[in-house]
């Protein structure tokens, strides 16, 4: 049928040359599609890198005192949808305290890196109250939450949202939102399948800005850099 298409001599230059973009889109788009879902898989762990005067220090995970040896690094969940970055609520605190200089610093020369931070324990930059609320509905209760974040200039930012126990839904408040993202899952010992899943989560733009710092994610080697 296609053969038979573009040799008939009597069809114009223009009408072959659409029916040759037809079919070649009917192949293209669900390639640039699938393309676009591998490279939107969410979450990826990755590690953050503070940077600081010049100096890299990777987040460690637990408390230190000192560090004279190399130490565990931490993660956080970063959500991706193209080049906008996200995270839930369960990393809020850790991104929070770590873009607002809530850390401790440890000098120790790495390969890749200065040193690490931890999160201070001493923690005056996040705070999050929550209460829960009988509906109308028998059995039905939501919790609601909200989280204040400060600054060292003494700023502050609210966050809230609420969780509805009976339905096991999220809904956004202020400074965060309900986002579709592709997600991969194993059916089976070697098949999987990608479709979409909504979570509530804050844009790390939102939070840099809030912050005074810049953020970016290296997608090669699952770091998020913040920048004070």
């Amino acid at each position: 049928m296609l053969y038979t298409l573009f040799t008939i001599k009597n069809k114009p230059r223009w009408q072959k040359a659409v029916y040759i973009v037809f079919f070649v889109s009917l192949f293209a788009v669900p390639f640039l599609i699938f393309r676009s879902c591998e490279k939107n898989i969410s979450p990826s762990l990755a590690h953050i890198a503070l940077q600081i005067n010049g100096k890299t220090y990777m987040y460690a995970s637990g408390n230190y005192k000192e560090i004279k040896k190399s130490v565990p690094m931490g993660f956080v969940a970063i959500y991706k949808d193209d080049e906008a970055f996200f995270v839930r609520t369960t990393d809020l605190k850790t991104i929070a305290n770590t873009m607002g200089g809530n850390v401790d610093l440890f000098e120790f020369k790495e390969a890749s890196h200065d040193g690490y931070f931890s999160v201070n324990n001493q923690d005056t930059l996040y705070h999050e109250q929550s209460e829960i609320v009988t509906t109308a509905t028998i059995g039905e209760q939501i919790t609601k939450t909200t989280v204040t974040l400060r600054d060292k200039s003494n700023k502050t930012m609210n966050i809230s949202w609420s969780y509805n126990q009976k339905t096991s839904e999220y809904k956004a408040g202020k400074n965060c939102e309900n986002h579709s993202f592709w997600i991969k899952t194993t059916v089976q010992p070697g098949e999987t399948n990608i479709s979409t899943q909504d979570y509530l989560v804050i844009p790390l733009s939102r939070l840099a800005k809030f912050y005074g710092c810049s953020v970016s994610y290296d997608r090669e080697t699952n770091v998020l850099f913040i920048k004070k």
